[in-house]
């Protein structure tokens, strides 16, 4: 994420580079013909975007408009000097502006340069030992300039001071996939072996753990890197909704003030104000109403399901439920008697209405001229030929997919 909030998308497929504002709304595709085989992404602080490229060995600093600004690596050429990498995975900045490069794949060492590329020096080696990596993976750098490398094969963090020096590692963790350090300077870690989100405070202790493997809510498949805005508390709290699917704000505030854990993960304190629950709804309708993020991911997994043959079909099924109602035909009067004459106190549309009150989203409702006493929601409906009888439809859209 920039400074305006902006969230960039690096993938690979198309588009490989992409930018969306802070509602989720595609804005544009970057650097189009750039990129191979896409790895990991950094904005520094003048917002200037940086990718480490593991395909074509090149770590690119672009504009924000998107204009080439600096090349680290030559395209195509794998190999270990000082100006060349071999499937690098990640870059960080120091304190003056320093570029780090943890490089990566096919070498086993972190490179650093100046602001300009200028090459400055190199460490590491393949192996088990301080200093020695497989697969140096991530890499951050936190407030007193000391660099943290998430040597994941080797199920550790080891850190170094702006010049190499090894000073410690943390052990005992996980695989550490992608690092991110907070204001705080705590150390946030993708764990892509255990599938999950760790965060340790500043000696490396594990304060708390978020997530499990597999990929139904609440849970991972190999996560590689997590980037977080200004607002972060706001941010980890939308995402414990979205993982554990809990659709409405309301509940989620109420959950949050329960759950010791979930607290913990956002950050908040038995001391700090949870924030109102029309909060996410103002967001959730605002960023997400008009976006197609959404649609364009479904898309974008259905495709690659199919590219890797894992499924095949290109058919849309449309199919509809029918709940039949607690109502007759001698229960329907005219509307207007409806409040004088009903059975019920509240109708199904109403306690929807009241669980999302603070921001109703709702298509327009067809009002009948006669109503039930007993359902008045209920309307006159058929499905495969059968008499028509007083129920609820609901519809639901699929893609048939064949395995």
């Amino acid at each position: 994420m920039n400074s305006q909030g902006h969230i960039f998308l690096f993938q690979r497929a198309q588009p490989m580079l992409a930018e969306y504002d802070e509602r989720g709304i595609f804005l544009r595709s970057i650097g189009e013909g750039l990129f191979t085989h896409p790895h990991g992404l950094r904005i520094d602080d003048d917002d200037n975007l940086w990718t480490t490229d593991d395909g074509s060995h090149l770590v690119l600093k672009l504009s924000r408009e998107g204009r080439v600004l600096l090349v680290l690596g030559r395209k195509g050429v794998a190999a270990e000097s000082d100006w060349l990498f071999n499937q690098p995975t990640d870059v960080a900045f120091g304190k003056n502006g320093e570029v780090y490069v943890s490089d990566g794949y096919g070498n086993s060492r972190v490179v650093k340069f100046d602001r300009d590329g200028n090459f400055l020096k190199s460490w590491g080696k393949y192996g088990t030992g301080p200093g020695e990596f497989n697969l140096p993976h991530s890499i951050a750098v936190d407030k007193q300039g000391n660099v943290y490398v998430g040597d994941r094969e080797n199920q550790r963090i080891q850190i170094f001071d702006a010049e190499g020096n090894f000073l410690k590692q943390w052990t005992g963790i996980g695989y550490p996939y992608g690092l991110f350090i907070s204001a705080d300077q705590h150390v946030w870690m993708i764990d892509g072996g255990y599938d999950r989100i760790i965060e340790l405070d500043q000696n490396g202790r594990i304060l708390g753990a978020l997530g499990e493997p597999g990929h139904a809510p609440g849970q991972f498949a190999w996560g590689h890197f997590m980037a977080v805005g200004k607002d972060g508390k706001m941010l980890r709290i939308l995402l414990i909704g979205y993982l554990y699917g809990i659709t409405s704000e309301r509940k989620l505030v109420e959950e949050l003030r329960m759950h010791l854990a979930w607290r913990w993960f956002t950050g908040l304190g038995f001391d700090q104000e949870i924030p109102h629950h029309s909060t996410f709804s103002k967001n959730r309708h605002g960023r997400f109403q008009e976006s197609k993020l959404f649609e364009q991911l479904f898309e974008q997994i259905v495709r690659q399901c199919v590219e890797v043959g894992l499924v095949k079909g290109e058919d849309l099924s449309v199919d509809g439920s029918f709940v039949e109602a607690n109502a007759a035909k001698q229960s329907r009067i005219p509307r207007e008697q409806l409040a004088e004459a009903a059975q019920v106190h509240h109708t199904m549309r109403q306690y929807l209405v009241e669980l999302e009150q603070q921001n109703p989203v709702e298509e327009p409702v067809h009002e009948q001229e006669q109503v039930s006493t007993t359902d008045p929601d209920s309307t006159y409906a058929t499905k495969g030929g059968t008499p028509a009888r007083l129920g609820t439809t609901t519809t639901t859209w699929s893609i048939i997919l064949a395995v």
